[in-house]
C-alpha cells in the first residue's frame, strides 16, 4: 500500500512540476520529491524544465548546487582536485596522484562517526600503503594551533 502511496504522489509531484514551470513553490516542490530519493535522472530533467527565474531563487540555486555536488561524486567519477598542506607543511595535490586508487578520507578527532570508521581506515592503510592508496586529511587545527 505504501508503495502505490509513493507512486501516486510521485506522478502528482511530477504533473505539479510539469505543468506548472513557472510557480514560485516549484523548486520546493522538487525539493520536497527529491528528498524522497528521486534519482538525478528523474530530478534533473524536471528542473531544467522550470522558468529560468524560478530556479535563480534561493531553493532552485541550492537545488543545482545539491545536483551538481551529486554529479560530481557519483561512483567512478573524477574527483575534483584539491590541494592542503602535509604534516610538514608542504602542499600536496589530489591530482598528484593521478592514475592511482586513493582512499581520501577526511577526518577530525572530533567526530564520532570518522573515529568510529579509523579501524576501517587503518587496515586498508596496511593492505594497500605499499601500494600508495591510503590519503588521510585530518580537518584538525594547524599544529601550531593545538594546546601544548
Amino acid at each position: 500500500m505504501a508503495a502505490l502511496q509513493a507512486e501516486i504522489e510521485q506522478k502528482l509531484l511530477v504533473d505539479y512540476l510539469t505543468n506548472n514551470p513557472k510557480s514560485p513553490i516549484a523548486t520546493y516542490v522538487l525539493w520536497y520529491y527529491f528528498s524522497r530519493k528521486m534519482d538525478l535522472e528523474k530530478a534533473e530533467p524536471l528542473f531544467e524544465g522550470l522558468d529560468s527565474k524560478i530556479k535563480l531563487g534561493e531553493y532552485g540555486v541550492s537545488f543545482k548546487i545539491a545536483m551538481d555536488a551529486i554529479k560530481n561524486t557519483e561512483l567512478g567519477s573524477i574527483a575534483k582536485d584539491f590541494t592542503q598542506n602535509d604534516t610538514l607543511g608542504i602542499p600536496v595535490s589530489l591530482s598528484s596522484f593521478k592514475g592511482k586508487y586513493v582512499l581520501v578520507d577526511f577526518w577530525g578527532s572530533w567526530c564520532v562517526p570518522c573515529r568510529a570508521e579509523n579501524p576501517n581506515v587503518v587496515k586498508a592503510f596496511h593492505d594497500f600503503k605499499d601500494k600508495g592508496f591510503t590519503v588521510s586529511v585530518s580537518l584538525e587545527q594547524p599544529v601550531s594551533l593545538m594546546p601544548g
